[in-house]
């Protein structure tokens, strides 16, 4: 795409502007992360592959460092999440040998990270022969449900260990990705208040109180956490006092609850 050269003309505005259906069409397009390959200007017209970032989330995940990965890098700037579309690996790079060395393992625990990332458009490819169907094991499955119950959610990325990530989506819930051995994690999160049994296969239960969640994350496991599970109330306020204000006023004062968005008072 040549905009703002002398020579640039007008294919795509062209040929997208007469695309019937349009809007209910997914757009999206190969960009050659180098140099000059002026994606700011192809981002106007549809969501361009991010290829920069495959390699980036695999060889974390099999280097059991699971941190860095929050800035999609197209080449030298960052990529919009929205304008992306991010994957493990395609057909070219599995056919050329780039990525078909990567196991199962490591293609379920990458895609994971990517499809549980809020803005992005994963793709998961299909591998040739039945053993390979690593989009359709069950963790898999299970973070395609929270990728499409967390649509509107905002993102926030924590890595209690370097091993671990924890993708969570607003306050409704989160998607943890254990890539070394069992755990036990104690990290601050935005997520209610609740005892969230996993969707995803592993056995395990999280707890959150008082943003503090909480749990056995077992080794080389995916998480999954969102609302459905069993909410609970927040916890009693904390440091409550009293005191005389006038004849007829009483002044009283608590620590917040986490979690809790209104107060009753009796008397």
């Amino acid at each position: 795409e040549d905009a703002y050269q002398s020579w640039a003309g007008g294919f795509w505005s062209t040929m997208l502007s007469n695309l019937n259906n349009r809007q209910n069409l997914y757009l999206f397009g190969e960009v050659l992360p180098d140099n000059g390959d002026n994606d700011q200007i192809y981002t106007n017209y549809f969501d361009i592959t991010a290829h920069g970032y495959t390699s980036t989330v695999y060889n974390a995940v099999n280097n059991g460092n699971l941190t860095g990965l929050h800035t999609i890098w197209h080449y030298d700037h960052e990529l919009n999440p929205t304008d992306a579309l991010v994957y493990v690996e395609n057909h070219d790079s599995y056919e050329n040998g780039v990525s078909s060395f990567l196991s199962n393992w490591t293609l379920k625990m990458s895609n994971a990270i990517l499809i549980a990332r809020a803005n992005v458009t994963p793709r998961v490819f299909d591998r040739p022969g039945s053993s390979n169907d690593v989009w359709n094991d069950a963790d898999i499955i299970a973070v395609n449900h929270f990728h499409n119950a967390m649509v509107g959610q905002s993102e926030y990325m924590r890595n209690p260990e370097s091993d671990v990530l924890i993708i969570e989506r607003g306050t409704k819930g989160a998607t943890i990705v254990n890539v070394g051995g069992d755990t036990n994690i104690s990290s601050p999160t935005n997520i209610q208040n609740g005892s969230y049994p996993n969707h995803a296969s592993a056995q395990t239960t999280i707890t959150v109180s008082n943003g503090t969640l909480s749990g056995y994350i077992p080794g080389g496991s995916i998480v999954v956490l969102y609302e459905g599970s069993t909410p609970q109330p927040p916890d009693a306020p904390t440091g409550v006092s009293a005191s005389a204000a006038s004849s007829s006023a009483i002044d009283v004062s608590w620590n917040a609850s986490s979690g809790a968005t209104s107060y009753e008072v009796f008397y």
